[in-house]
C-alpha cells in the first residue's frame, strides 16, 4: 500500500496532518518500488489545489499500476502551458500477474471529481498495447465557470477521449508525445 498510516504529521489525507503537495512526489515515487521515470518540470510552485490534485492522481496511478500491471515500467510527465498544469502517467503492460485485489473503483473517480473541481479534466483508458495512460489536466488559475461534460473528454477541447483511435490523444502516439515534453528525465 502507497498510503501511509492515519497519524498527525503523516501526510495523510485525513486533514490531521499536512496535506500531500509535490514536494513529496520523489518520496512517493520511491516508495512505490515500481520502475518510474520522471520527465518534464513538476510545478512545485503551483497553488496548493493544484498541487494535491497532481499528487494524488500521480498517487492512484501508482497504486493502480501496482495492483493491475506489476512489473510494468511507468512515466510520470509534466508539462505547463500559461494556464495548465498537466500531468500524465502512463505505463506499460505488466510484466507479473495482476495481483487480484478488490476494486471499488472510487480512486479514479475521487482524482477526476477533483481534477473537475478545478475546471479541469482527467480522461483515463487503456492502450492498445495493453498499457494504461491517465493523463490530467489541471487549470492554473480559477475554476472557469463551465459545466464538466459527463465521461471522458481530451483535455481542453470537450472531445470524447478513446485510448488508442486514431487523433484521440491515446495509445503509443501519445505516449511517444509524452516522452518529448520534458526537458530531463530521471529514474526513480
Amino acid at each position: 500500500m502507497l498510503r501511509a498510516p492515519d497519524g498527525p504529521d503523516t501526510g495523510s489525507d485525513t486533514g490531521r496532518g499536512p496535506q500531500p503537495g509535490l514536494d513529496g512526489l520523489d518520496r512517493l515515487m520511491a516508495d512505490s518500488r515500481l520502475d518510474v521515470t520522471l520527465t518534464g518540470q513538476v510545478p512545485r510552485d503551483a497553488g496548493p489545489a493544484v498541487q494535491r490534485a497532481a499528487y494524488r492522481t500521480v498517487r492512484e496511478a501508482l497504486t493502480n499500476v501496482r495492483k493491475h500491471a506489476p512489473g510494468s515500467a511507468v512515466e510520470v510527465a509534466f508539462h505547463r502551458s500559461g494556464t495548465a498544469v498537466e500531468v500524465t502517467v502512463a505505463n506499460t503492460v505488466g510484466r507479473h500477474p495482476a495481483l487480484g485485489l478488490p476494486s471499488a473503483r472510487h480512486g479514479p473517480i475521487g482524482v477526476r471529481e477533483r481534477a473537475e473541481q478545478l475546471g479541469g479534466a482527467l480522461p483515463h483508458g487503456p492502450t492498445p498495447d495493453g498499457g494504461y495512460l491517465l493523463p490530467a489536466r489541471l487549470p492554473l488559475g480559477p475554476r472557469a465557470a463551465r459545466p464538466v461534460a459527463d465521461g471522458p473528454a481530451r483535455a481542453g477541447t470537450g472531445e470524447r477521449f478513446s485510448p488508442g483511435r486514431p487523433g484521440s490523444g491515446g495509445g503509443a502516439a501519445r505516449m511517444a508525445q509524452l516522452r518529448g515534453c520534458g526537458r530531463a528525465a530521471r529514474r526513480m
